[in-house]
């Protein structure tokens, strides 16, 4: 398979091989419910990101803010210069969320694991429960890169100018949360 951008991406076996930079590359595992994972075990020296704690905003039922962000990378022992390497649970839906986030707050040298937490399982790699601890890193988050994220007025606006035939949407929520029969986390 073909990707348009293969350099976001790393292997599992790139993952392994490069676990113990700690001083270059941290690896972070963003899960929508870390108890039924990170916490029964996780890669060694991965930090946990907590979708729903870390990188959303409860009240404005948004992403977290820049200053959120900032605080949030630099407790991972993350600088400016480091490799982060998202993964996570529901083959890698939050974790490709953070990355799309932090890419948004400019920060540079964001990548994902390719086949998540899963694919870390089934090739049976190594797995911890240990919490590791990090030095405070200096990552600087920049100001919002809103080129990369579309608002609801935007789309209004868009499907507006266009006749009905022509544009498509795509909801990515599954039935129940499409019908409103669950909220979408």
């Amino acid at each position: 398979m073909e990707y348009m951008h293969p350099e976001v991406l790393v292997s599992t076996q790139w993952v392994q091989d490069n676990l113990k930079d700690s001083e270059n590359v941290r690896v972070a595992e963003v899960d929508y419910d870390p108890k039924s994972n990170y916490l029964l075990g996780h890669i060694p020296g991965a930090v946990l990101f907590d979708w729903k704690q870390d990188i959303n905003d409860p009240v404005a039922r948004n992403i977290l803010s820049k200053q959120a962000c900032e605080e949030l990378i630099q407790r991972a022992g993350v600088n400016n210069d480091t490799t982060l390497i998202l993964y996570g649970d529901f083959n890698n839906w939050f974790a490709a969320f953070a990355f799309w986030v932090f890419k948004y707050y400019g920060f540079k040298d964001v990548r994902l694991m390719n086949g998540g937490r899963k694919k870390w399982l089934i090739e049976d790699k190594a797995m911890n429960k240990d919490i590791p601890q990090y030095s405070k890193g200096n990552f600087k988050a920049s100001g919002a890169d809103n080129s990369i994220r579309v608002f609801l007025n935007y789309v209004k606006e868009s499907l507006e100018k266009v006749r009905k035939d022509t544009a498509a949407m795509i909801d990515v929520r599954c039935l129940k949360e499409f019908t409103g029969e669950i909220l979408a986390p």
